[in-house]
C-alpha cells in the first residue's frame, strides 16, 4: 500500500493562519459551521481561487478575504447594476419567486403548474 506524504507547512501559511485567527478575535466564522468537505465549501474555494487568480487560494484566511471583498464589490456598486447581479444570482439558483407558484387558478387548473422560469403552465400526473 503507497503510504501518503503529510503536506508541507511553510512559515507564510502560519503566518497567515494567525493573521485570520487574530481578525476573528474570538468569534466564530460562519464558514467554519460548514462541513469542509460539502459541495458548498468546495464551490467557496473554487470562487476564491478564481476570484484571487490563484490556484492556492483555498485556505480560509483567502475564502474569508473573497467573500468581504465580494460583498464589499456588491455595496459599492451602482444600485441598478446591484440589482441585476443579484437578480441574475437568483435566477441561476433557482431561488426567482413569482408569487404563488402552483397554486390553482381559474376553471380545470387542478393539472397543471406554473413554471417558476417563465410562468407557463406545466402539466402534471396526479
Amino acid at each position: 500500500m503507497k503510504q501518503m506524504s503529510k503536506p508541507e507547512i511553510s512559515l507564510e501559511d502560519i503566518q497567515k493562519l494567525l493573521e485570520w485567527q487574530q481578525k476573528l478575535d474570538g468569534k466564530t466564522p460562519v464558514l467554519g459551521l460548514t462541513d469542509t468537505d460539502s459541495t458548498f465549501h468546495q464551490s467557496l474555494q473554487d470562487t476564491a481561487a478564481y476570484w484571487f487568480r490563484d490556484e492556492q487560494a483555498t485556505h480560509p484566511a483567502a475564502v474569508e478575504l473573497f467573500v468581504r471583498q465580494f460583498f464589499d464589490s456588491l455595496r459599492m456598486m451602482d444600485p441598478t447594476n446591484r440589482i441585476d447581479v443579484l437578480n441574475r444570482v437568483r435566477l441561476e439558483g433557482g431561488y426567482q419567486s413569482t408569487g404563488a407558484s402552483g397554486a390553482p387558478s381559474g376553471p380545470n387548473r387542478y393539472h397543471s403548474d406554473r413554471s417558476r422560469a417563465d410562468g407557463k403552465l406545466i402539466r402534471r400526473k396526479r
